[in-house]
């Protein structure tokens, strides 16, 4: 019977490992969901004035549709970014 028990969790756990993962962001990234990088470190969500600002050059992709957020990179990064269906529709402001 333990035998038996314990083929059937390893197998459980053998199936659950060829599941999709899911990822959750560090933080807050408003309408966009970012990959790559660290929250706080290489970018960050200002939710005041709804602002994903890029502060270092650490490789990020960025997707996401918004109508109220924008991308900011700090001046003087050298930005790493790759898009992915992107789209930010300021034609309001």
């Amino acid at each position: 019977m333990k035998k038996r028990c314990l083929s059937i969790l390893l197998a459980f756990c053998m199936v659950m490992a060829f599941l999709p993962q899911v990822v959750f962001a560090e933080g807050n990234t408003g309408n966009f969901t970012v990959t790559g990088g660290r929250f706080g470190t290489d970018y960050y969500y200002d939710d005041s004035n709804k602002t994903l600002e890029i502060l270092t050059g650490a490789p990020i992709t960025i997707s996401g549709t918004t109508k109220t957020d924008q991308i900011v990179v700090n001046r003087n990064v050298p930005a790493n970014i790759t898009l992915v269906g992107v789209n930010i529709d300021l034609s309001s402001y």
